[in-house]
């Protein structure tokens, strides 16, 4: 009750430096740990909480400094540290529904940082990477942190959302450094074990097939949405580039190789084509733009080496069996385009 007095006082807020901040803010973050646990009956996917509950005000507190336009420019984006331990709270305390309402205040600020990332951008400082690698990375960090519920709805959630704020109008002032440290150490990762688990571990988590489908359906696009939006990007990096191509065809490796015992063959094979699909069309992308090659030599007549993208990329995928087929047709189909 103390807390949302305070909070909803918004000229107030408007007059504390950053020590009151720094005050408020830990409150709200203690108070995000103090939800009480929820006894789920069998069946039930959520409770809920309680009007007086501290994460619950802790929530509240948040929605209202993040929605009022008078602190639009007023509120530390280091609120970001608050909205994380609410979402981990819900998970702990068995309530995905403030899990979920805490991601949608993630969504939040993600909005917010428009106008300050408009401003970096005709303005370049040297600071910039910091404000990248401290508030927007821990925002999109946060949002894929909720994958690893035990909740489908809080999952499938975070996934959407996730791969969603990757590929808005904000990710194209990202540093190349930050770019590939999100794409090579959150995302793709990230993708590659909610594959992994929901295929080793369907059986024991009981998920029914409709659920299964839409998070392997999830994690395919977030594999290669957000690399192809930023291949214009990558292609000024070689190396970055190679590096990101090849982490996204050893998760499809993992995922084409699955053992048939571990998934019904119906959705095992739905989720093959599909994974197929989109790797074809990455290989036609990446070909149209010249970026790989069917040939064994480069445009000036040299012989390719092992580690030119090129190689790697069809060696990766000769090692694919259920893909291998196809190979020869891709290479045509991708020469034809580049013509």
């Amino acid at each position: 009750e103390g807390l949302w007095r305070i909070c909803r006082d918004v000229d107030g807020l408007r007059l504390i430096g950053n020590e009151g901040w720094d005050s408020l803010l830990g409150l709200i973050q203690y108070c995000a740990t103090r939800g009480e646990k929820l006894i789920l009956r069998e069946g039930e996917r959520s409770g809920i909480l309680s009007d007086d509950d501290p994460a619950l005000q802790a929530f509240r507190c948040i929605h209202l400094m993040l929605r009022s336009n008078e602190l639009r420019d007023v509120v530390p984006l280091r609120i970001v540290h608050c909205i994380r331990t609410l979402i981990g709270g819900g998970e702990t305390n068995n309530c995905p529904k403030l899990s979920i309402a805490g991601l949608d205040l993630l969504s939040l600020l993600h909005a917010r940082m428009q106008a300050l990332i408009s401003h970096f951008s005709e303005n370049k400082k040297d600071d910039d990477v910091l404000f990248w690698a401290t508030y927007w990375l821990s925002i999109v960090e946060g949002m894929a942190e909720a994958s690893n519920s035990r909740y489908p709805s809080t999952r499938q959630h975070s996934i959407a959302m996730f791969t969603d704020s990757l590929v808005d109008r904000h990710g194209q002032d990202i540093p190349m450094k930050e770019l590939c440290k999100l794409l090579n150490g959150v995302c793709i990762p990230m993708a590659g074990k909610r594959i992994s688990e929901l295929i080793q571990r369907q059986m024991k988590l009981k998920f029914d097939h409709e659920e299964i489908m839409i998070e392997l359906e999830q994690c395919i696009s977030a594999i290669f949405k957000p690399f192809l939006h930023y291949l214009k990007r990558l292609t000024t990096s070689p190396e970055d580039l190679t590096t990101v191509w090849m982490s996204v065809l050893s998760v499809l490796a993992d995922l084409l190789g699955t053992n048939p015992s571990l998934l019904p063959a119906d959705l095992l094979n739905t989720t093959k084509q599909l994974a197929t699909e989109h790797l074809r069309n990455a290989i036609m992308i990446l070909m149209s733009k010249g970026i790989i090659t069917a040939a064994k030599t480069n445009a000036n007549g040299l012989e390719l080496n092992d580690e030119d993208i090129s190689s790697l990329t069809w060696n990766a995928i000769e090692n694919i069996s259920y893909v291998k087929p196809f190979i020869i047709e891709w290479m045509q189909s991708g020469s034809v385009e580049t013509k």
